[in-house]
């Protein structure tokens, strides 16, 4: 085994899952290939279908984090279009009602942000990645080109986060693929 370089990095594969480590997406993906490809047969643990418990969970949670963050994106983005975002004016930069309440918004984004984007097992929390989470979410004092730019990336991402890690998760592909798309309705008050 130690001659073959796919046996042994499917083995380094197999045996960390077994361990219930929390495995990236691709490379559960590449594991999965391994045992439909045979090259773990014979091996303790060969044939074991499926993600662990741990994996599962810690998909579940990342699903769910991602889903929480689209909510409060569609809130965001709510509150931008009826105000902050419809043309460059000096009323952006005044500490309004308004414009706090946005502010708000987009501050309620960041822990969702930092559960949803976050890689399991990538050490603690960093000042610099709080920089940059800060720096993907928009904000009042930007262009609304850029802030559009954001907005649209966030919903990107959230869309891979969703497909990768709902399949992980037990979800159908049509679930894993679709992800679910809240609208505002503002008569209620309440996303649906």
């Amino acid at each position: 085994m130690a001659d073959d370089p796919l046996k042994k990095r499917a083995s380094i594969l197999e045996m960390a899952a077994a361990q219930g480590k929390t495995l990236k997406p691709e490379h559960m993906k590449e594991l999965q290939r391994y045992r439909e490809m045979g090259v773990l047969t014979g091996q303790k643990g060969a044939g074991a279908v499926g993600v662990t418990a741990e994996a599962r969970s810690a998909a579940k949670a990342k699903v769910a984090a991602a889903r929480g963050l689209r909510e409060q994106l569609e809130r965001v983005e709510q509150l931008y279009k009826s105000g902050i975002g419809s043309g460059r004016s000096v009323t952006e930069y005044l500490p309004t009602p308004q414009n706090k309440q946005f502010d708000a918004a987009v501050q309620g984004m960041m822990p969702l942000a930092r559960q949803a984007f976050r890689v399991p097992g990538s050490g603690a929390d960093t000042e610099r990645e709080a920089i940059y989470l800060e720096k993907i979410l928009p904000n009042r004092m930007a262009f609304d080109e850029a802030n559009d730019e954001r907005l649209s990336n966030l919903r990107r991402m959230l869309d891979d986060v969703e497909r990768e890690y709902g399949g992980m998760a037990g979800e159908s592909t049509e679930q894993a693929q679709a992800p679910k798309r809240l609208v505002y309705d503002p008569a209620t008050g309440e996303f649906r």
